[in-house]
């Protein structure tokens, strides 16, 4: 009747995740009555330009966290890098490039504080 070929032209994979998502596809309540509060819970209160201040700080750490966790693969690589020449200065580089990193993200943060105190 067939010719060896699949009945249906999706794999079981797909067949699955259609199944799944079918329900996600109907209608959804719009709580059109719903009032907002006058102050949403867990933004900080103030002006505007506190907000982005907090919004930039918060941007410089999280770099300043990843810059460290560039530094420590740096070391992984130089412990691994078994006397090997080409990973050892690939592993010197990374550590370099963190460190210099991390000085723009020090300065960039002494910059904004210092701005923040000035008009803030």
């Amino acid at each position: 009747m067939f010719s060896g070929g699949p009945l249906w032209p999706l794999s079981r994979w797909t067949g699955a995740c259609l199944a799944a998502a079918l329900p996600l596809a109907g209608p959804r309540p719009a709580f059109a009555q719903f009032k907002l509060p006058d102050k949403p819970e867990g933004l900080p209160g103030g002006e505007l330009p506190a907000l982005i201040a907090q919004i930039v700080q918060a941007g410089l750490l999280l770099v300043g966290v990843i810059a460290l966790g560039f530094i420590v693969y740096g070391g992984f690589k130089y412990i691994l890098s078994r006397g090997n020449e080409s990973e050892v200065e690939a592993a010197k580089s990374t550590i370099t490039y963190a460190v210099v990193g991390l000085l723009f993200i020090g300065a960039a943060y002494a910059i904004v504080s210092f701005v923040i105190g000035a008009f803030g």
